[in-house]
C-alpha cells in the first residue's frame, strides 16, 4: 500500500436526466457536497443560495489618546 497518495472517492448524483459525477479527496468530495445547492440551482436556471459564512466581528477601534502631556 502506498501511504504517499491520498484515497480517492468519487460522488454521483442524478436529478432527473442530469448527472454530476466527481472524484477527488475526502476533502474535495466534502467541498463539493457543500456547493451542491448553488451548483444545482445553476445548472437549472435558478440563482443560487447564499453560501454560508461566517462573519467575524469587526476589529476593535483604537481610540486617540488625548492626554494633554
Amino acid at each position: 500500500m502506498d501511504y504517499g497518495q491520498p484515497l480517492m472517492h468519487t460522488l454521483r448524483l442524478r436529478d432527473g436526466d442530469r448527472e454530476i459525477e466527481v472524484s477527488g479527496s475526502a476533502g474535495f468530495i466534502r467541498q463539493m457536497l457543500d456547493d451542491i445547492p448553488a451548483l444545482w440551482a445553476r445548472l437549472e436556471g435558478a440563482t443560487p443560495p447564499q453560501p454560508a459564512s461566517i462573519r467575524m466581528p469587526e476589529p476593535p477601534r483604537e481610540t486617540a489618546l488625548t492626554d494633554g502631556g
